[in-house]
């Protein structure tokens, strides 16, 4: 995306008659292309300013290149991250690794480390996808973000998109099995909160607070008719 293309989407998106507007950044990984990004809110800023919106910011980024100056910019404009983590180091790194097949594990966790000496916690969000691979470490996937002092988990079935596609026999699986291992999970995370430490499972959230309550959860997801 240009500046051009970037300032454009910023006014289409504050013509939006709701009085918070939230932009998130994603890719692809959208801090190779940091200046458009930058440059986004700055001016998204200034013109939610003049029109009165509140104005909220995400990036979703895997963290692997951002540096101490991005995360300076992002405390100081209020930007939260959203990032991925799949588990533990052998999880995470049969998921997401290098084109020369180094496993991305570490400098995620060195590069969230880093983050959380300029940004609260509770501005640092992580989710997980779901592989073939995973589904025998619910409970290992689970004890990481504690490890790593997350207080709640995402956890997302594979999406038919982009990579996973062509992928699907290697990495894929049935939805029953998914069902199974989302209520494995679900059941260690009771069993953690009834032990004193509290997590959440957020789409679980999201999904009872649509079916319980009046409100709007805004997760666009469930709104996506391909799905």
């Amino acid at each position: 995306m240009n500046i051009d293309t970037a300032r454009k989407a910023v006014d289409i998106c504050l013509k939006s008659p709701a009085k918070s507007i939230k932009i998130e950044f994603q890719g692809g990984e959208p801090l190779l292309n940091y200046q458009t990004v930058k440059y986004i809110i700055d001016y998204a800023s200034k013109e939610a300013a003049v029109t009165g919106k509140n104005i909220q910011f995400v990036a979703c980024t895997n963290l692997t290149p951002i540096t101490d100056e991005m995360l300076q910019y992002f405390a100081d404009n209020n930007v939260l991250i959203s990032t991925s983590l799949d588990g533990s180091k052998h999880v995470h790194n049969f998921n997401r690794h290098y084109l020369d097949g180094a496993g991305s594990f570490d400098d995620v966790i060195e590069s969230l480390d880093r983050a959380r000496k300029y940004i609260a916690p509770d501005k640092i969000s992580a989710l997980m996808t779901t592989t073939k691979y995973s589904l025998n470490y619910a409970h290992e996937i689970v004890d990481e973000y504690i490890k790593k002092g997350f207080s709640s988990i995402f956890v997302r079935s594979l999406n038919p998109f982009g990579y996973a596609f062509p992928k699907t026999k290697q990495i894929g699986y049935s939805a029953s099995e998914f069902i199974s291992f989302y209520k494995e999970i679900l059941e260690y995370i009771i069993a953690k909160n009834l032990k004193g430490y509290f997590i959440e499972e957020a789409f679980t959230s999201i999904l009872l607070t649509r079916i319980l309550t009046p409100f709007s959860t805004g997760f666009v997801d469930l709104q996506f008719p391909a799905e």
